[in-house]
């Protein structure tokens, strides 16, 4: 079978650059541990990865195995774990593992109805050029996963970052991080520009704008920073002997 490299390299590079933005918002949880850093992190990776499986789709022709993982990980888990990153920091701790279990609960049922669903080989194989195949191709109930997930995490993301707005809170990353799920969201208009790879171009430009607004959400002053603790041994204090 011969691999067109060429289409291939728009969605490759969304991919590249997700899985570079993954790592840096990743490593910035590493140093300093964050909940709402480890999910965003963990989001960016998927939507890396879902781009990766179209990159693989558009060179190498579409198959079960690239449009159940682009379905997947990217139409059905980025928006869900970016959203659970902006609940740690717009709700109590108590209802932000709340929604945290409940992410982990619905990723294990999104996921066995993706992988256990039909695939309509007939409308894999009518996907041409840079254009994915429909969502419809993929038979059954998961559709609904994506829907809920979608929404719930537009909303906790919208929805936490417009609040902050208001409140005048962390103004410049909020702004970045609605831009970007807006520019994300609005790529898909941009085929009205006369070609598909417009939509990686907004969906790059909104990737870059969200892990902006992530990077300064955590850097915002006055933002009340964790303490690391020990395994309950408190640590000897200056002047005091050793135990």
């Amino acid at each position: 079978m011969r691999v067109e490299i060429g289409p291939a390299a728009l969605p490759l590079a969304t991919a590249v650059v997700a899985g570079a933005l993954a790592a840096r918002v990743g490593g910035s949880a590493v140093r300093r541990l964050s909940a709402a850093k480890v999910l965003w992190a963990l989001g960016l990776l998927l939507f890396a990865i879902g781009a990766a499986a179209e990159a693989y789709g558009t060179g190498d022709g579409w198959g079960s195995a690239s449009f159940r993982a682009y379905y997947l990980a990217g139409g059905c888990l980025t928006v869900a774990f970016l959203g659970a990153g902006s609940a740690w920091r717009a709700l109590p701790r108590d209802a932000a593992l709340v929604v945290t279990g409940a992410l982990a609960a619905a990723s294990a049922g999104a996921a066995v109805s993706v992988l256990v669903a039909d695939v309509d080989p007939a409308r894999i194989g009518a996907a041409t050029g840079l254009r994915p195949p429909a969502n419809d191709a993929l038979l059954g109930h998961a559709f609904i996963w994506a829907i809920v997930l979608n929404a719930v995490g537009s909303l906790l993301l919208l929805g936490s970052s417009g609040l902050a707005v208001l409140r005048r809170r962390a103004a410049r990353a909020n702004v970045a991080i609605i831009a970007g799920v807006l520019a994300a969201a609005g790529s898909g208009g941009l085929t009205r520009l006369g070609s598909y790879g417009f939509v990686y171009a907004g969906q790059i430009l909104g990737l870059v704008l969200l892990a902006a607004g992530f990077e300064l959400a955590e850097r915002a002053p006055g933002r009340p920073r964790s303490r690391p603790r020990g395994l309950g041994v408190a640590p000897a204090r200056r002047g005091s002997p050793a135990a």
